[in-house]
């Protein structure tokens, strides 16, 4: 390619010039990428535009990609892992090369833990026992667990309690100190 710029003009660029900008509403599975991206005036053509983005440093085209086309470019990743870091660039394609952005840092949340309390087996009249599990830890460390109780709705941590251990898995909670023909929460 040979640029010669007209009387008065300015010499047509070969590159792309291209911006990431901070990683914005990160969340513990998604985050909004920004970026823009100045196409080469020599010849704008392109063959592919947008983000890359991976958990080990200077993502490329090879790594995760998102195609987004314009000059500012914004996209909302979905479904990423929950407490982990990211990098991410803006990246162009065209018939001349590759060409990526500087390079973002960013670590999603820590999410909401996935447990259920199954069911209240042995009911006696001062006790009983509940089953659970923690599914999921949410990308962060379950350290502790157990089941509360309360006579009044949606008991927290602040009423009765038991503690079982820490993690994910199934486990029994042995629940005691309770008033005979009582209704609990």
């Amino acid at each position: 390619l040979s640029c010669s710029p007209e009387d008065n003009e300015l010499p047509c660029t070969l590159a792309p010039s291209l911006e990431t900008n901070e990683v914005i509403n990160i969340s513990d599975t998604s985050a909004k990428f920004i970026g823009v991206i100045i196409a080469p005036t020599c010849d704008a053509t392109v063959t592919s535009q947008g983000f890359v983005y991976a958990k080990t440093t200077l993502p490329k085209t090879d790594d995760l990609v998102i195609e987004v086309n314009g000059e500012d470019i914004t996209t909302t990743v979905i479904n990423l892992e929950q407490n982990t870091e990211y990098f991410v660039r803006s990246f162009f394609v065209n018939p001349i090369g590759e060409f990526y952005g500087n390079e973002v840092r960013f670590t999603t949340n820590v999410g909401d833990a996935s447990s259920n309390s199954g069911s209240v087996v042995n009911i006696k009249a001062f006790s009983a026992d509940v089953l659970s599990e923690i599914n999921t830890d949410g990308g962060g460390e379950i350290t502790s667990r157990g089941v509360c109780w309360s006579t009044s709705q949606n008991p927290t941590v602040e009423d009765s309690k038991t503690e079982d251990g820490t993690g994910i898995g199934s486990f029994t909670s042995n629940v005691l100190g309770l008033t005979h023909n009582t209704k609990y929460y």
